[in-house]
């Protein structure tokens, strides 16, 4: 019996060591490291030329867009007069009209917090008076469009945190976790059309450095951007304070980590906890990636790689320059869904939003202007 135990204990050692290699093996697999040699490899410079728009409502200032169809593009206004956005026409350079009514009867918003394209329907979010106004795309196609009951219906609803962005997985609506309550959780999954959360699931990315933070504070470093691939089979999340993006399926399961050097959490000031917005220190706190595009071939995210300015790097009157400034970029890395780098556009232009043509190879990019002197027209 003696004989066998050392035996039994060499056997046990064995197979934890075999396991512990499988999974690491699992992690390898999982897990993609952007090193700077690989970047530099597939770097490729874009030329902008500028898309000017000479017909159509004079609109003002705009931030958001997104492709509705072969030529129609959706603007959000931020400057609320009154409408809350635009359809144009990019091939033909002309504003068709102005859309979404302001105010707060049937169909109006308050105030436009954010927007989503899902297959044939368009959501609009008004976090003031917690409405939904979702619009058929078949209503929106030409200068006669408008929102109104026979192409859109409302809903409206109450939630226990702050949504501050909504992704429509197949028949689950999914947003990023803020609930302090349940800081442990990356997503939750809610109630369609109510908004009331129906399970918390996923996992925050572990780091050395953060796991004594506040978990509320957990929450608000790792803020991201989001979209779904076309067919609904594929999410994709780009952190917005650590070179980090991943891939999950529609179970809500991690595939893929892809991960570059400024990959851990963020230095955010304890503030952010108060006023649950991400407050960053000067020098320090590093901006990842912004907007992300979804395409059938692969997804697209903007990629800032700042760091906050220094007090002294803002002039007098605080518009710095855009080299400096985390609010643009002037990167676009485009990944295939098995999470490899197929190239990073180094466009000639700072942005600020973009959209993707895939059919024609077009990258529009949204400049820090207004709409008729700040839109750029990338081709790759």
């Amino acid at each position: 019996m003696r004989f066998f135990l050392p035996i039994q204990g060499a056997l046990i050692i064995l197979i934890l060591m075999a396991c512990q290699g499988e999974h690491q093996t699992e992690r390898a697999e999982n897990f993609i490291f952007l090193s700077d040699s690989l970047i530099n490899s597939r770097t490729i410079s874009l030329l902008g030329h500028p898309v000017n728009f000479d017909t159509g409502p004079v609109l003002g200032y705009l931030t958001d867009f997104c492709h509705l169809t072969d030529r129609i593009y959706f603007f959000e206004q931020i400057v609320h007069d009154d409408c809350f956005g635009a359809l144009v026409d990019i091939e033909d350079r002309r504003v068709l009209t102005k859309i979404g009514m302001m105010g707060r009867g049937p169909m109006e918003l308050t105030t436009l917090f954010d927007f989503h394209k899902s297959e044939d329907s368009l959501y609009f979010f008004d976090f003031i008076t917690n409405k939904i106004v979702v619009t058929s795309l078949d209503g929106l196609q030409d200068s006669t469009a408008r929102i109104s009951s026979d192409n859109s219906r409302e809903y409206y609803f109450s939630s226990p945190f702050s949504i501050e962005m909504l992704l429509l997985l197949e028949d689950k609506w999914i947003v990023r976790n803020y609930n302090f309550k349940r800081p442990d959780s990356a997503f939750v999954e809610l109630e369609p059309n109510t908004m009331k959360p129906r399970r918390y699931f996923g996992n925050l990315p572990d780091d050395v450095t953060d796991r004594n933070k506040d978990p509320r504070l957990r929450l608000i470093g790792n803020l991201t951007y989001g979209a779904i691939r076309p067919d609904n089979e594929k999410m994709v999340q780009a952190y917005r304070f650590r070179d980090l993006i991943e891939i999950y399926n529609t179970e809500g399961e991690l595939e893929k980590s892809i991960a570059g050097l400024e990959n851990h959490f963020p230095e955010l000031s304890e503030s952010s906890i108060r006023r649950f917005d991400p407050i960053p220190i000067y020098g320090k706190t590093w901006y990842g990636y912004s907007k992300v595009v979804a395409g059938e071939e692969g997804f697209y995210a903007g990629y800032v790689g700042k760091r906050e300015p220094t007090k002294d790097m803002y002039p007098d009157d605080g518009l710095i320059d855009d080299k400096y400034s985390t609010s643009s970029f002037q990167y676009i890395d485009h990944f295939n869904w098995d999470g490899e780098l197929l190239a990073r556009y180094e466009l000639e232009h700072q942005i600020i939003k973009f959209e993707v043509d895939e059919e024609k190879r077009i990258i529009y990019g949204r400049g820090r202007g207004h709409l008729d002197e700040d839109i750029f027209e990338f081709t790759f």
